[in-house]
């Protein structure tokens, strides 16, 4: 009995001796720094998001910041240890540090100085392609699980206004759980130019409205396709509408109601897809 008490109290001291270690590491590498002097760059919150980011471009992460007590976490002490085997800054923060950057931040933010590349050539050459424009889109939520999903529908670039809706903040890049890694998201001072860019190399524009004749399910989709979503509430703004070649809508049963707009765009791209693989 003595024996197997001992030989536990010996485990438990290793246990706390590795937790001891990692702590006074951090407290070393530790930084106080002002909110006015953060590093540039994009900041994703979330472990998923951030794991994302460590196996996609490590190189790209200039450093870590982490909760206070991250010890007790076992995914936060992994990217902890991740952080340290690949000669990472680690910045150890209290909760209110990390609610002035995302509410939902599970205590962990990555500093990564790169993002995906956007390439006008690749839209061009490529033979089947999709790509989104968001007008004026409002909720961070929704610009991503729109990203999340145009992830795993191939999507080539979704586009943003650059002065009106959501942005790729932290908490849409949390919500897209990864996704930002892989997207490009471009904001552009005109929509409708882009829209007439994207004429100029073989895609066809698509407003999303409601009590359209032209319908998701009547439709013949060409082989580029850039599907046009429109804020909340307002819907896609008139010169946006313009510049389509066309403006197509989702049966629905109620008239008076409407799709969310990360729902909508997700029917939009699985139909698309769905007639691409013909």
């Amino acid at each position: 009995m003595k024996k197997g008490h001992s030989s536990k109290t010996k485990l438990s001291h290793k246990s706390k001796s590795k937790v001891k270690s990692r702590a006074q590491h951090s407290k070393k590498t530790s930084l106080k720094v002002d909110a006015s002097e953060l590093p540039r760059g994009r900041y994703v919150v979330g472990v998923h998001s951030a794991k994302e980011a460590m196996r996609v471009r490590p190189q790209a992460v200039s450093c870590v910041f982490l909760k206070k007590g991250w010890e007790q976490n076992t995914e936060l002490a992994q990217i902890h240890d991740w952080a340290i085997k690949n000669k990472k800054q680690i910045h150890i923060k209290s909760l209110n540090f990390f609610d002035r950057i995302c509410q939902t931040h599970q205590g962990l933010c990555l500093v990564v100085t790169e993002r995906p590349k956007f390439d006008w050539q690749s839209l061009k050459e490529n033979k089947k392609q999709i790509v989104l424009i968001l007008d004026g889109l409002e909720d961070p939520h929704n610009l991503g699980a729109i990203l999340r999903t145009a992830w795993l529908m191939g999507v080539g670039a979704v586009f943003l206004p650059k002065k009106q809706g959501a942005a790729l903040t932290p908490t849409a890049i949390k919500v897209a759980r990864g996704a930002a890694e892989h997207v490009p998201v471009i904001e552009e001072a005109s929509l409708s130019s882009v829209i007439g860019d994207l004429k100029k190399i073989g895609f066809w524009s698509y407003a999303l409205a409601q009590n359209n004749e032209t319908t998701l399910y009547n439709i013949e989709l060409p082989e580029k396709v850039a599907w046009v979503i429109g804020a909340e509430a307002k819907g896609v703004r008139l010169p946006v509408k313009r510049a389509c070649d066309d403006t197509v809508s989702i049966p629905q049963s109620n008239a008076e109601a409407s799709y969310n707009a990360s729902v909508a765009c997700a029917m939009a791209l699985s139909e698309t897809n769905r007639q691409h693989l013909k």
